[in-house]
Parts: C-alpha cells; structure tokens; sequence
C-alpha cells in the first residue's frame, strides 16, 4: 500500500503543507496566509487561533488535490517560527495573541536578567546572550505586565507546540525549540530548574520535552473533523522551522550553511559541538548530537517588501495589469543600476536587530542620497544592505571557527538572480540554489517519517535527495567594491548608535 508523510510549517507570515511519498517526491502542497500585528513600535504578535484556521485549511487542500486516503498518511511533522511565547489554559486555549520572535517589547526584562543572573551566567546555561528575541524575557514581561493571565496560565507553547496540541490533545516541545526559549540547560538538555527559580518560572508550566522525532500522540477525533486527516494519525514533536529547512537543503554538519531569505535573513551553519557566542545564536539540530548556529537579521525581505508596499504603487499596478510579480519589476530596476547603487547604502534595521548586532533600538537608515539618486539605487541599495547583514553574520561564523566553503540559498530571496550574484560577490563565497525547495515541510516529513520507523538515517536521506540546479560564482571586481562599502557600512552603524537609542526615547504622539 503506497503511504504518505506530511510535512506542517508554521512561519511568520503563512503555514505551509507539503504532502511527500516516501521517496520524498511532493505530491501536493498548500498555504494559507496571516497577518502579523503590531501594536506598538518593537511589538509584533500573532493570533494562534488563525495558525490553527490556516493549518485545517491546507490539511484539507493537500488531501483533496493530492486525491489520496487520509488514512495512508503514515506520520505528521509540524515546524514553526521560533521562539514564541503562547500562554494556554488547562484546555490549551490562548490566554492573549503570541508573542513572536521579532517582539522587543522585553528589552527592560533584559536589563532585569543582566542585573540579577548575569550575561555570563545565561550564556553559559542557555548558550545565547539576554536578547528579547529568546522566550525568557517575553515571559517575564508577561509576568511583569499581564499577571492576572498568568494566573490562569497552564502551560507556556511554542508555535508548533499549539499545533500539536490541537491535533493531539498533548502539550509537548522539542528540543530545538527548548534550546531557544533561555530555560533549559544546554549542556543536560534539561529544564534549568535553578534558573527557572531565579526568575519566578514555574517549572511545571513547560511542557514535556521530547526529541524531534519522538511520537507525542496521535490526531484525535476533533482534528481529524476539522482537518480531513484520519484519527490515529501519529504525530511527532517536530523542530524549529530553521533546523527543518537545514534538512532539506543537506545542512546537516560543519562546512555546510544555507541561507534563507525571506521576511528575514537567516543563515544555518552545520557544527557537531555546541558553540556558544554572545553574536550568533546556537541551537540543537533536528538531528541528534548535531548543532547549528545561526545569523539572524531580523527584516531584510521586509525591508523589500516596505519599499513595494510604500513607494511602488506604480509597479503594483503594472504588476497586476501584466500578470506577473511585482518583485519582478524592481528587479529589473535594480539591475540597471552598477554595484554599489550610486554610493547609497542601506542598513536594514527597519525592526532593530537580531545578529550580530543585537540592537533593539537600531533602525533602517539610508545614507548617501543625492538629487541624483534613483529608485532603482534604492532597491539595489536595499539588496546590497541584506548581503552586508549576512556578511557581518557569517564573518563572526569565521571567528567562532567555522569554516563555509559555499552558500545554499533558498526562499524568496533565492528567485533574484541579481541578489544571488549580490550575495556571493559581497560574502566572496559561491552561491548553490537547490532543484526544488519546498522549505520546512520536507524536514518535517524526514523526521516524522523517522519517528515511525519508516527511514534509519536522517541525514543520508537529506544528502541523498537535495540537488542542485545553479552556481553562481562571486564577482572579484564587485567583491573587492563591496569590501569598501561593507567597512563603511558597518562604520555607519557604529557611529549612529548612539543617536538611535536617544531617538527611540523621545516621545511622540500618544
């Protein structure tokens, strides 16, 4: 009897399904979209209910047109966004919106942390630096602000967490994602119970750990109604959307990175020993006894996406009237224009920053405009900002002694031939694009289909299937041009800090 995985991304801006046979061939796929709000400037959250809406939506899609029998899908894998901090009742009901990853709103908590436990203290323990970006301080803040909702918090979940919970009726976490949220102990891979206590976290409200590939439960009847999947369906606790996709594109050891481009940039560097670093973050891989670091900017495709949103009205409409994509005519724009976009450079910290910088009050900046200067400057401008924000990351790769030798791309940013040629100019490192890349949900399916027996080595089945479909070798006269232009650039920076942080505290409006 032929039989089936099925692969769940929950991202930041849609989920995503794929439905593979056991050769890893995609039989059908789906997404549903959702909106990110921000009510205040540095706060983003989501509403978990509308991951679940978007999940029973694609479940029911990749059944119907890949007209197969729910009940020959073997195993489920869901991944997600990372860290998050969802707080749920007995019942798992979200008690408010998700805090997201890109949420800052917690950098006084950070401050709590550094004066009480020490930067030291949490590096050694968690493996990462006091950061709004990790779960502990939006879970202080939520203490802090939102104590009568704590009152009546049961158990604090992931992204995917929420999803298994509503497909199983079990709370559960994976270690990739525990390895994000500052209150497991990196080096026991056990909850840090004296950390726990420090901060006035109950360490009954985390929800059992569980390796990436271990069944939690089964769908149950509810989901099954809602979903179109069979009841009985196992499921398996699944991993951080990064470390999933790091699966796919064969990322799996030292050497290896891949970077993914699309509301932000990240960049996932295989390494077999953990490596912690107050510039980089570090994480457990979907693959027992393996690691990754990872760089994070936090809005470079956003960065893109402001700039559509904002000022390309005109291509929106021609877009829309020529049945193509709007990215498309910026593209096209921006390679009119020669490297270094007419000396205007972009720094891409349009919602602070992650790494390396790890800047909450850091913001967008273009510097060198002129009368002269064009629209297509700009976006290129904008690419070229990207690059030198993934440049900056892989240079204290470079320091923690991890060696990259080439750069898979994947995601929106990989469909830009120009911000492909861009980013192996810029990193002077060549850039590999992958056949086909169907993100997370091919990680998700690997491991769910691990978790059932069906596959023995994970990582031979990554290597085995990913193939490559592009080189683009790095430009030496643009590199030696973006050498100047990235010295510059992070110059900028360094200067103007200072004056972002005053601008943050003045206040306007309400």
């Amino acid at each position: 009897m032929t039989r089936y995985l099925l692969g769940i991304d929950i991202g930041t801006t849609n989920v995503k399904a794929v439905l593979f046979d056991l050769e890893g061939n995609a039989i059908a796929q789906a997404r549903a979209e959702y909106p990110t709000y921000f009510p205040a400037a540095g706060w983003a959250e989501q509403d978990p209910e509308l991951w679940w809406q978007a999940t029973t939506a694609i479940t029911r899609s990749v059944v119907s047109e890949g007209r197969i029998n729910p009940e020959k899908i073997a195993a489920i894998g869901v991944s997600s966004q990372a860290p998050t901090m969802l707080p749920v009742t007995e019942r798992g009901e979200p008690l408010r919106h998700a805090l997201i990853w890109m949420d800052r709103r917690s950098e006084e908590l950070c401050d709590y942390l550094r004066r009480e436990i020490g930067d030291e203290e949490i590096l050694k323990v968690t493996g990462n630096r006091i950061d709004p970006y990790y779960m502990l301080p939006k879970f202080l803040w939520f203490k802090k602000y939102e104590p009568q909702l704590l009152a009546r918090t049961h158990k604090v979940l992931q992204a995917n967490g929420y999803v298994n919970y509503k497909l199983t009726g079990r709370f559960s976490i994976d270690k990739a994602h525990a390895s994000l949220t500052q209150v497991y102990d990196v080096s026991t891979g056990r909850l840090a119970l004296e950390l726990c206590e420090k901060v006035g976290l109950a360490s009954e409200l985390m929800p059992e750990l569980y390796d990436g590939t271990t069944v939690i439960g089964v769908v149950n009847k509810d989901a099954a109604a809602v979903t179109g999947l069979a009841a009985g369906t196992p499921v398996v606790a699944g991993t951080v959307d990064g470390a999933a996709a790091a699966l796919e594109t064969g990322v799996t050891g030292p050497g290896e990175a891949v970077e993914m481009s699309g509301t932000s940039t990240v960049v996932l560097l295989g390494a077999d020993s953990l490596k912690r670093s107050n510039k980089l973050i570090s994480m457990y891989h979907a693959l027992e006894g393996r690691y990754l670091v990872i760089g994070a900017a936090s809005s470079t495709g956003a960065s893109l996406k402001w700039f559509r949103d904002q000022f390309g009205s005109m291509e929106r409409l021609a877009a829309k009237e020529l049945k193509i994509d709007a990215y498309d005519l910026m593209n096209f724009e921006a390679e009119r224009v020669e490297p270094g976009a007419g000396k205007v450079i972009f720094l891409p910290y349009m919602m602070g920053e992650r790494s390396p910088i790890w800047d909450t009050y850091a913001r967008g900046v273009f510097i060198g405009l002129t009368l002269n200067t064009t629209r297509g400057q700009m976006i290129r401008s904008i690419m070229e900002g990207a690059a030198f924000a993934l440049y900056h990351n892989l240079q204290e790769a470079t320091a923690l002694g991890l060696e990259v030798k080439e750069l898979r791309c994947v995601g929106g940013g990989a469909l830009s031939n120009l911000w492909l040629k861009i980013k192996a100019s810029v990193t002077n490192l060549p850039v590999v694009v992958p056949e086909t890349s169907l993100g997370a949900p091919f990680g998700d399916a690997l491991l769910a289909g691990t978790g059932i027996g069906i596959y023995q080595d994970v990582e031979a089945l990554a290597k085995k299937y990913v193939r490559f479909k592009q080189r683009i070798e790095p430009d030496k006269e643009w590199h030696a041009l973006y050498q100047e232009l990235y010295d510059v650039y992070c110059s900028i920076y360094n200067h103007i800090r200072d004056d972002l942080f005053n601008l943050a505290k003045i206040k306007i409006g309400h």
